[in-house]
């Protein structure tokens, strides 16, 4: 079992709208980490979300987690 991340941005479009755009699960917290500091440094403000619980990636099919 592996704790997943995600960094999640918030945006506002043209329209004014709220955007939320979640980024693929990562396997740590410190790649998640990294993706925001270079995303901070464009100018967006982004958050770290750790999945609600564990996953177990054995026998996975998904080539994202092989």
């Amino acid at each position: 079992m592996q704790q997943m991340y995600r960094v999640i941005t918030d945006s506002v479009d043209h329209r004014g709208k709220r955007q939320v755009e979640p980024g693929p699960w990562l396997r740590s917290e410190e790649d998640a980490e990294r993706w925001a500091n270079l995303l901070r440094q464009c100018g967006y403000r982004p958050r770290i979300e750790s999945m609600n619980g564990e996953i177990s990636i054995t026998g996975s099919s998904d080539s994202c987690f092989s």
